[in-house]
């Protein structure tokens, strides 16, 4: 099951929040809105264990494990990528944060992958809204 947002975060968002600092800050399940993202801002992989084992042999990213979740950034993309820690109801499950800027100011764009139950995915995605509005309030 994925889930995907497009949430206003503000403007001149890189003077307050790089995505090393996304990676420090740490469903619903519909497959509609993630084919509503565009391809970049999607999750592409089957399973949760994929889209992990993709980042394996990769030289241009950063990853980190805190408190559990195992965090990947793609430095030149602004990509987030939180994996869910074993333990956690929602286990096992991804979250893909894009950062984009437009005219009219900076989004993140919120895919999910969840392979628990619903309601433990639902509250895995509100959680990270509330992150993501959290970041917003930051800028204001």
């Amino acid at each position: 099951m994925t889930d995907s947002r497009d949430e206003f975060i503000g403007r001149d968002w890189w003077t307050i929040v790089s995505p090393i600092c996304l990676a420090m800050i740490v469903g619903s399940n519909s497959s509609f809105a993630n084919d509503l993202l565009p391809d970049d801002a999607r999750i592409a992989f089957p399973s949760v264990a994929d889209a992990l084992a993709s980042f394996s042999t990769r030289s241009d990213i950063s990853l980190s494990t805190e408190d559990g979740w195992t965090v990947v950034v793609e430095r030149d993309a602004a990509v987030v990528w939180s994996f869910v820690p074993k333990g956690h109801p929602a286990y096992p499950a991804v979250v893909k944060r894009t950062i984009v800027s437009r005219p009219d100011g900076v989004y993140v764009q919120m895919a999910s992958l969840c392979e628990s139950s619903v309601q433990a995915c639902d509250r895995l995605v509100q959680e990270f809204r509330d992150l993501n509005s959290q970041l917003g309030e930051l800028r204001q």
